[in-house]
């Protein structure tokens, strides 16, 4: 047991000197009007991760997310989504991503009860390297599973426009 301790703390220690941490994420605000009511979302969607290879990164998105209908109903949402992600092409300037992890949202309606979610799936994405240091990164899509609270569950496959999530990442 202490060999297979002693090795694993050697591999991590191992993979940790070629890491390379990245932090971004994304913020968004958007108003929708119609005749009878007017709600406001603001996302806050901070990442953080490491590039152990060209290829493979892990991280994390810890996100806050509030929607208020008509000033008069408030939705305040906490998000936490660990991620693996696999680059599968990789030029100088573009890189095309794929993003397998899970995620746990509670969200708030007014002062009830807490309400849960948690999904878990694949979803794509492309980055643009700006500069070595700085990228715009491009998420859309999802593939996999989602569980609303205790009565609803959704499966399948989603690419639109809706979806799309645009941040920046910076890498140390």
């Amino acid at each position: 047991m202490k060999k297979l301790f002693l090795l694993f703390f050697v591999v991590c220690v191992a993979i940790s000197v070629n890491a390379q941490l990245y932090v971004g994420g994304s913020l968004s605000t958007w108003i929708n009007e119609t005749t009878t009511t007017e709600t406001t979302t603001i996302k806050f969607l901070p990442e953080v991760g490491f590039s152990v290879s060209g290829r493979w990164a892990f991280g994390t998105v810890l996100g806050y997310t509030r929607k208020d209908v008509d000033s008069k109903v408030t939705t305040e949402t906490f998000e936490f989504a660990p991620y693996a992600r696999f680059s599968f092409y990789r030029t100088e300037l573009v890189r095309l991503f794929v993003d397998g992890g899970f995620s746990f949202y509670s969200s708030e309606v007014g002062k009830a009860d807490p309400e849960y979610t948690y999904s878990a799936g694949l979803q794509p994405g492309v980055a643009l390297d700006l500069s070595e240091k700085v990228s715009l990164v491009a998420k859309f899509g999802f593939f996999g599973y989602r569980q609303y609270g205790d009565e609803e569950d959704a499966y399948g496959f989603s690419i639109d426009g809706n979806g799309l999530s645009l941040g920046v990442y910076y890498t140390f």
